[in-house]
């Protein structure tokens, strides 16, 4: 997916303004560095769990029983991703990401495993943008709401650790004036 053709994508008389990728390096944030805090706790006990089902079913002398500690290694692999896991799914994600930018909307390109996608998000004079300045630039221009019984998960949606991204901004400040 190294190129999209835009035909049937872009409206009339739409234009594309840039286009870009998200670093690849491995990025550290405060919401990755909480799951990892409570994923650390969490493999923790679970290895904590296996060991003791598997101490406990080897002393009963029951061979059959020894399938009981198995039951933990579901738990060992969501720690585990939750405390390094998360960090290369995000490399890897963001090595298969595609940003544009056109005069009218940001579009987000993906291919995992073999699946494209391509989501437009609309830049109007009323989109609230989130701006993180740094070496690397990330900038939110759209959130992804889920809900679970009483929980609701907000997940911003943007470019994320983009090179130039004070140049991108001035343009999306342009398109919501309307003089892109």
């Amino acid at each position: 997916m190294t190129s999209i053709d835009w035909a049937g994508i872009l409206a009339p008389n739409e234009r594309i303004l840039w286009q870009g990728r998200p670093g690849t390096g491995l990025s550290f944030n405060a919401d990755a560095l909480a799951k990892s805090a409570f994923g650390l706790f969490f493999f923790g006990f679970s290895i904590f769990w296996i060991v003791s089902a598997f101490t406990a079913t080897a002393k009963s002398g029951d061979g059959s029983a020894n399938v009981f500690p198995l039951f933990g290694i579901p738990f060992v692999a969501v720690g585990f991703y939750l405390v390094i896991g998360q960090y290369f799914w995000s490399v890897y994600v963001r090595g298969n990401t595609w940003y544009s930018l056109s005069d009218q909307r940001a579009f987000i390109a993906r291919q995992i495993f073999g699946t494209k996608s391509l989501k437009s998000y609309p830049i109007a004079a009323g989109t609230p943008i989130e701006i993180d300045m740094g070496d690397t630039t990330s900038m939110w221009f759209a959130e992804h709401k889920s809900y679970s019984r009483n929980n609701m998960t907000t997940r911003k949606i943007g470019f994320e650790l983009i090179t130039g991204g004070n140049d991108v901004y001035q343009m999306i400040r342009k398109i919501q004036a309307g003089t892109a």
